[in-house]
């Protein structure tokens, strides 16, 4: 089986999402964060972008990496994996190291019901900029034709 190559998207196809993850401070000189993009294109992709910042010097930052995401199921995957790690995460700060499944059930909804809100904002922010790139592109297309 090959894999497909894919080019380097410009920046002008990377729709960043307004929230970065900041990873815990564990190296003296460097910040590391997470960050979604959506690349805007046929088709469209995900790219989760990890990301290592010079603390003093910007000119020493460099991405560690980029991870192409193509299926809605990869990213399902994470999702569930980080409300999963999260739900254990704070029983575990609680010092409930056995919760009952009541417990986890009611926890799960719990921050699944939470983060709805922020979800469904997002969802539409990056859908109106969506928006807003399709109708830029179809401006051009329309100019390229009358000249």
């Amino acid at each position: 089986m090959t894999v497909p190559e894919f080019d380097k998207p410009k920046v002008t196809e990377l729709i960043p999402f307004a929230r970065e993850v900041f990873c815990d401070d564990t190296l003296r000189e460097f910040n590391q964060v997470i960050r979604y993009d959506i690349i805007y294109g046929r088709p469209l992709h995900v790219q989760l972008l990890l990301d290592r910042r010079h603390k003093f010097k910007k000119s020493l930052s460099k991405p560690l990496g980029y991870f192409r995401i193509s299926s809605v199921d990869q990213l399902l995957r994470l999702g569930t994996n980080a409300l999963a790690a999260a739900t254990v995460l704070a029983f575990f700060q609680q010092n409930r190291t056995e919760p009952t499944q009541e417990e986890v059930y009611s926890a799960v909804h719990n921050i699944v019901q939470m983060l709805a809100a922020d979800v469904e904002l997002t969802t539409q922010t990056i859908l109106n900029e969506l928006r807003l790139r399709r109708m830029a592109s179809e401006v051009v297309k329309l100019k390229k034709k009358e000249t």
